[in-house]
Order: structure tokens, then sequence, then C-alpha cells
């Protein structure tokens, strides 16, 4: 708080304050005060305004509780555990049935528990990681191209610190 307010007079005199200054910060903010042309020009801005913020950190965080990102990590297990570096390309159901005769058949068992779920995951990871997955169609059948990790997994923490909020006087 800018003020101490530990007694009942000193929140008395930080809310009068308060209210006081209202009318200069709202003056501020409509006449004086322009928001930066990054935020109106980002994706989001047509519908709202203004862009939207996402945190890195947090849109890996939120990735790896979804389903498509467990299964990459438990295929990563079965199929590059050794250091292979080809991609493999193969259908869905290969992909499946790998899982569900490997050491992970009991995870893979609770991820794909209806008939296309390791179809989906793989369109949805080739959305957020397309340097891993791919879907190659041909006349005959789909495939998917599966790349292994480049030199490292995905990681399950974040290597670096979360960034800090801006500065005000970045804007």
């Amino acid at each position: 708080m800018p003020m101490p307010t530990t007694t009942q007079a000193e929140y008395d005199q930080f809310w009068t304050t308060l209210v006081n200054e209202l009318p200069a910060w709202l003056y501020y903010l409509t006449q004086e005060w322009e928001m930066p042309s990054h935020l109106l020009t980002d994706e989001g801005a047509s519908r709202f305004g203004m862009a939207h913020y996402h945190n890195p950190v947090a849109l890996q965080l939120f990735n790896e509780l979804e389903n498509e990102f467990k299964m990459l990590r438990l295929l990563d297990m079965v199929l590059f555990a050794k250091g292979e570096k080809q991609p493999l390309e193969e259908s869905q159901e290969w992909f499946e049935r790998k899982l569900r005769e490997s050491s992970v058949a009991r995870e893979a068992e609770r991820l794909l528990t209806y008939p296309r779920a390791c179809g989906i995951y793989f369109a949805k990871l080739e959305k957020k990681y397309p340097e891993r997955v791919k879907k190659h169609r041909t006349s005959e059948r789909n495939t998917w191209i599966l790349y292994p990790p480049a030199g490292r997994q995905l990681p399950l923490i974040p290597a670096s610190p979360p960034p800090s909020w801006p500065k005000e006087d970045a804007y």
C-alpha cells in the first residue's frame, strides 16, 4: 500500500485520498494516455479492441497437462529411448499398437480410451509441435511422421525462470 492502513484512521485517510484522486486518474486514462500500437495490432485486437497476453511459461505448463502431450512423451519413451535419429512414418494404428505393447501400456490405456483418440491427439500435436509431427496423406492411406526429439526431451519444467511483468515505462 502507498500509505499505512494498520489503524481505522489510517485506512479512512487512505480511502479518502484514493477517492479524491480517481477523477485525475480517469482524466489521464481517457484524455492523455494512448494504448501502445503493438497491443492494438496483434492477434485478437480486432475482436476485443486490444491484444491478449499469454504467459509463455504458463502456456507450456498447460500444454503439458493435455493428453496429446502425454502421448508424445510416451511415444518418445518407447520409440526414441535409445537415441534413434530417424523419423518414423506409420499409421495411427501402428503408433497405438506400439504404445499398447510396450512397458507404458497401462498409461497408454488411460490415454487411448476411444477408437480415434490417437489420431485426434496427433492432429493436435501437429498444430502445437509442427517440428515433431506431420500428417502425410497419400491416395492409399494417411500416415503420421513422428520426428525424434531434437537433442533433448520436451521440458517437464521450464529451464528458465518465468519472465517478469513488463516495466511501466516499457509502454
